[in-house]
């Protein structure tokens, strides 16, 4: 069995720019303080967004193999 992402069937979709994904999450904003796993706690996902924006922003590599499984 394939990655549960893996679908033959699916549509393809192009990945979204790093600004859409920037207006995306400010307009509709996660809960301040989010708890993933008791060893993986965001205290301000404001922040982690940012990091997160800045990171997609300034990746110079390849999207389809930075993503487990591709696209």
């Amino acid at each position: 069995m394939g990655h549960p992402n893996q679908n033959h069937y699916a549509i393809q979709r192009q990945p979204l720019l790093p600004e859409e994904i920037k207006r995306y999450f400010d307009a509709t904003p996660p809960p301040k303080e989010v708890e993933l796993k008791p060893c993986a706690k965001i205290t301000d996902s404001q922040l982690f967004l940012k990091s997160c924006f800045l990171t997609i922003y300034h990746y110079k590599g390849d999207i389809e193999s930075a993503l487990p499984g591709g696209i």
